[in-house]
């Protein structure tokens, strides 16, 4: 990964947790494992690249148990899929207008 990827995912991260308040440690590892039943509980709406981003709103927003699991990233052995400003920016859009639309805050 590259810095500009660890920035961008650090930064993410950070602004996932502040908007719904919920701990993660890593937004964007595309790597997520669910319960069946739970994923026809979500309204993901995401095209993109955002749909980590998703999956950990509607997790938050579920109050569903969210764990991880440490992984180390190695270099890809083919051309990165992420254009890391440009699909950055779309995540980091992405956040606040899920978080202002209804049913965008956890429930109390």
């Amino acid at each position: 990964m590259t810095r500009t990827n660890v920035f961008g995912n650090r930064a993410l991260t950070s602004v996932a947790r502040m908007l719904f308040k919920e701990d993660t440690t890593d937004l964007c590892t595309a790597f997520w494992g669910y319960c069946g039943c739970l994923v026809d509980r979500m309204g993901l709406i995401a095209q993109g690249l955002e749909i980590e981003a998703d999956m950990f709103i509607e997790c938050a927003r579920h109050s569903f148990r969210i764990g991880e699991i440490a992984i180390d990233y190695g270099k890809r052995a083919d051309r990165p899929k992420l254009r890391s400003i440009c699909d950055g920016l779309k995540i980091a859009s992405f956040l606040p207008k899920r978080r202002m639309a209804p049913g965008g805050r956890r429930a109390p």
